[in-house]
């Protein structure tokens, strides 16, 4: 074959930015989740300062709450699970949709007006 004739290069569809696609694809599945977990610990810290404004260890010591829980929520290392977050909608009129995806809509009327 000489040089100038075209070569038949298959490309590899499984591949996407020199990674697997399936590797590729559980990158941006965790950078998503990253995200969303740092959206979820913006509005805890937002509750913590709206309803208190106190520090991580007052806010964990009156909540009945690790610090270092708490501490990884707020800063999107981890998730808040759903059973403490139903804690804190009911002691503070908030609802999941509120803490898990920004939804202000079904607020109670106190948090709506602080948050």
């Amino acid at each position: 074959m000489s040089e100038s004739e075209p070569q038949n290069v298959e490309l590899n569809k499984s591949t996407v930015r020199g990674k697997s696609k399936a590797a590729f694809d559980r990158d941006e599945k965790a950078a998503r989740e990253s995200d969303r977990n740092r959206q979820i610990g913006q509005r805890l810290e937002t509750l913590r300062l709206a309803f208190g404004g106190e520090t991580q260890k007052v806010w964990c010591e009156k909540n009945g709450i690790r610090q270092t829980a708490w501490n990884n929520w707020e800063l999107g290392n981890r998730r808040i699970s759903v059973e403490e977050a139903e804690k804190l909608c009911q002691r503070y009129g908030l609802t999941l949709d509120w803490i898990y995806l920004g939804r202000r809509d079904g607020l109670s009327a106190s948090a709506a007006k602080v948050l």
